[in-house]
């Protein structure tokens, strides 16, 4: 998705360098986009990107590999660890989903209507945790999961003790069959104790107008820095 120019990262660089996050988890790769962000905003720290299609897992792969402090995982993250379906898009594969794509997506962006399906691995943010890092480590977590997202905040409770922040792509209109919408997530983060402290436009309508999802950042409340 094209962002507008509503710049999260200054104030998402802050936090973790105030809540000493020492390792970021980017779920959703796709090529790496996020972590070109990060890098410029002045993050140098360590970085596990998962993306589960074969063809950009091979582009973020061959980037990450020039970053020794950059790791790639071939893989979704959800709630349960396994292999799925994932419906792949015709957009660069950047709307592709677990989840059907809804009516209101293709209408939207023509070029999202789900192609072929690709079986993909699935793992869980705490099997991940459990696995790369160790006890000591303060995660900050991007989700951009096309409507995934709260299914991989589902996988990760256990991680999301040691926290400090969450930058997820919310949508306003269900764009994709059975998420979660941005209300809902909302709720479920400040119940345990992630405060909402900013948000950005990710993606309107081309023809409406309307604002269909943003980006929003969570911060840990119940962490001392």
């Amino acid at each position: 998705m094209n962002r507008d120019d509503w710049d999260l990262y200054p104030l998402l660089i802050r936090l973790m360098r105030e809540r000493r996050a020492t390792v970021v988890l980017d779920v959703g790769a796709n090529r790496g986009g996020f972590v070109d962000r990060l890098r410029g905003s002045g993050y140098e720290g360590r970085v596990i990107s998962f993306e589960p299609l074969p063809e950009p897992f091979g582009v973020l792969a061959r980037r990450a590999a020039g970053d020794p402090r950059w790791d790639a995982a071939e893989t979704a993250l959800s709630d349960t660890s396994g292999h799925a379906p994932m419906r792949r898009s015709g957009s660069g594969d950047v709307t592709s989903s677990l989840l059907p794509t809804a009516a209101a997506m293709v209408q939207a962006l023509p070029e999202a209507a789900p192609g072929e399906r690709v079986e993909v691995s699935v793992s869980t943010v705490d099997a991940e945790v459990a696995s790369r890092l160790s006890e000591s480590d303060r995660l900050f977590l991007k989700i951009d999961t096309q409507g995934n997202e709260l299914a991989v905040l589902q996988g990760g409770q256990a991680a999301l003790a040691r926290t400090v922040g969450v930058l997820a792509e919310l949508s306003l209109v269900e764009l994709y069959g059975g998420q979660a919408l941005f209300s809902e997530i909302i709720d479920w983060l400040a119940e345990r104790g992630f405060l909402l402290l900013a948000m950005a436009p990710a993606f309107h309508h081309p023809r409406t107008g309307q604002l269909l999802q943003v980006d929003a950042l969570f911060g840990q409340l119940n962490q001392a820095p």
